[in-house]
């Protein structure tokens, strides 16, 4: 692991709790105009932290591969029995 996914790893659950708490209504409603539609969706989340963008994409009808550096967002994004069989959790090497 290199030293900025280590750094990153250390502050994990207070970036999470941050992120968690700001509302994606906006952004999401910009980018669901933006995103097609229909049968075999496939996305690739770099970066997916935890998993939240996933876990929506997954909920609106995509196969999801959420790949993120950090072991701790992962295992987060993982708790969740939906999520483990919607989005794919994959380490992304950095």
């Amino acid at each position: 692991m290199n030293d900025h996914v280590a750094a990153y790893d250390a502050q994990s659950e207070r970036l999470a709790a941050e992120y968690e708490a700001l509302d994606p209504s906006g952004y999401r409603a910009t980018y669901s105009t933006l995103l097609p539609s229909g049968p075999g969706l496939l996305a690739l989340d770099v970066g997916a932290s935890f998993g939240r963008e996933a876990a929506w994409l997954a909920v609106i009808g995509f196969e999801v591969v959420a790949a993120e550096p950090s072991s701790w967002m992962r295992a987060a994004g993982m708790v969740d029995a939906e999520m483990r069989n919607k989005v794919f959790f994959q380490k992304l090497g950095i």
